[in-house]
């Protein structure tokens, strides 16, 4: 609990430094066109990092809602300046309005999302993190009942 505190404090500090800044987009990829929101079993940090796009069609997986996405990440702030600390994550995926996939990694701590393929960084608000996390959480969950 500590850690999340500490890195709720860290965002905090971030934003008043103005190291984050809010966008409604991530690096020319617009949250809310994007659809087929996907989070996949794999959570090994190294193996989600070093996994290809390509790949993802292979693995097995769970559909979030996009309405619950789009929500969530309507008001995203990209964090720029800095990396932040990961504590665990979630492989995840969207398709854009091309039918292009991009990996998304969730971090499970923070609010933290990252677009390896822009190498950009963005954070979900304070106000809906705990929200965010349950969510993502609790679908991942029924991944691991199989």
């Amino acid at each position: 609990m500590k850690s999340v505190i500490g890195l709720a404090l860290v965002i905090s500090v971030l934003i008043q430094h103005r190291r984050i800044v809010p966008t409604p987009a991530a690096g020319g990829l617009q949250w809310d066109s994007c659809i087929h929101w996907k989070i996949y079993k794999e959570t090994s940090f190294q193996r989600v990092f070093n996994l290809a796009v390509d790949t993802l069609s292979k693995m097995k997986y769970r559909n979030l809602n996009d309405d619950s996405i789009h929500f969530f990440l309507k008001r995203t702030d990209k964090i720029e300046g800095v990396n932040p600390v990961w504590m665990g994550c979630y492989l995840g995926s969207c398709e854009d309005k091309n039918g292009n996939v991009h990996k998304v990694i969730f971090g499970q701590y923070g609010g933290i999302l990252y677009l390896q393929e822009s190498k950009s960084y963005y954070a979900v608000r304070a106000d809906e993190r705990t929200n965010w996390h349950a969510y993502l959480s609790s679908v991942h969950m029924t991944l691991n009942k199989e």
